[in-house]
């Protein structure tokens, strides 16, 4: 059955708008890159483009030396996304393609074998929360979920559960818990008047920190914490009218990376969670003509990997975009 139409409604809004159109049109002007001296920072591709968009890679996560990300599969008139594992050197590539069409979302590591997704698969059309183990390569539903769609699942570190976008789409929902997977209850910890979604959780398991949007049209970063289950507090860490989006905690949970339009220009940023007055600071700008997205940090938290290439706001898939490492941050 071709998936296009689906894909039209559903994917291209929560998919291809979030990976190549996350900058509202107009927003990304004279990208540049820092100057080339000691102290710039160093971009090493890993992924290679394909022909028609059939690898374009989105939304890594870092584990050990293994980056897995999500990728789009052409076939014909029909899109598909599925996901891939690549090593930080570039090497060992691995897709996996599930039987049929279907769409596999924003993975994440539990552990050193296994992956969280959304997908839509046996959904009815809706994303459900799955889990791939990839020494087998099985994949099992989380049962008793009883979100509509559930977006882009984090595993709680150290502790059993995880954190979700309950919504229509990944940006527009309600940052949900699920305290413990083998007994499955939902706390919805943002209320439903606050566009939210991206959660990401700090290495102790304590904080989470995500996008949401602002009245006026922008989005910006919050942190939220919590004690064991329970909602402590929630604040803004970045208020400017700009789009911060993709925020990621690094593994000693000191610094929050995200990638804004703020400057004009398509760039990663860092902010600190725990200073009330630190403003953003730059990573690194992208090229001229490029979108960089979708920042996720190194186990040791010397190096980024991002996603970057075609900046047109419209299109389903591009041919063009890359894994990149970012190295020499100077932070």
């Amino acid at each position: 059955m071709n998936r296009l139409p689906i894909v039209s409604i559903r994917i291209a809004v929560a998919v291809a708008a979030a990976g190549l159109a996350f900058f509202i049109a107009g927003c990304e002007t004279n990208q540049i890159k820092p100057p080339i001296d000691t102290n710039a920072v160093i971009w090493t591709k890993i992924t290679t483009p394909s022909n028609g968009g059939a690898l374009e890679p989105l939304f890594p996560s870092w584990h050990d030396s293994t980056i897995a990300f999500q990728y789009t599969e052409v076939l014909g008139f029909t899109v598909n996304y599925h996901i891939g594992l690549v090593k930080q050197d570039g090497s060992n590539l691995t897709l996996y393609r599930e039987a049929g069409p279907t769409h596999d979302l924003f993975p994440h590591w539990v552990n050193d074998t296994m992956l969280v997704y959304s997908s839509d698969k046996g959904g009815n059309g809706h994303f459900l929360i799955w889990y791939r183990d990839l020494p087998s390569g099985k994949t099992v539903n989380l049962p008793g979920v009883t979100s509509l769609d559930s977006w882009g699942p984090v595993a709680r570190p150290g502790q059993p559960g995880l954190a979700y976008t309950d919504g229509q789409t990944f940006l527009e929902g309600r940052i949900t818990l699920i305290p413990d997977t083998t007994a499955v209850t939902q706390t919805p910890l943002t209320p439903d008047t606050l566009k939210a979604g991206e959660p990401d959780w700090d290495p102790a398991g304590n904080r989470i920190c995500f996008s949401a949007d602002d009245p006026f049209g922008a989005r910006n970063i919050w942190l939220m914490t919590l004690s064991g289950n329970s909602f402590v507090s929630m604040r803004r860490l970045t208020t400017e009218g700009v789009h911060d989006l993709n925020p990621r905690f690094s593994a000693d949970g000191t610094k929050i990376v995200f990638r804004s339009d703020r400057s004009g220009k398509s760039g990663i940023w860092w902010v600190s969670p725990d200073s009330l007055q630190m403003a953003p600071r730059l990573i690194a700008f992208d090229d001229v003509e490029n979108i960089v997205v979708s920042p996720a940090w190194s186990p040791d938290g010397k190096e980024l990997v991002v996603s970057s290439g075609n900046k047109n706001p419209t299109a389903i898939t591009t041919d063009n975009r890359a894994l990149y490492i970012l190295s020499n941050l100077g932070l």
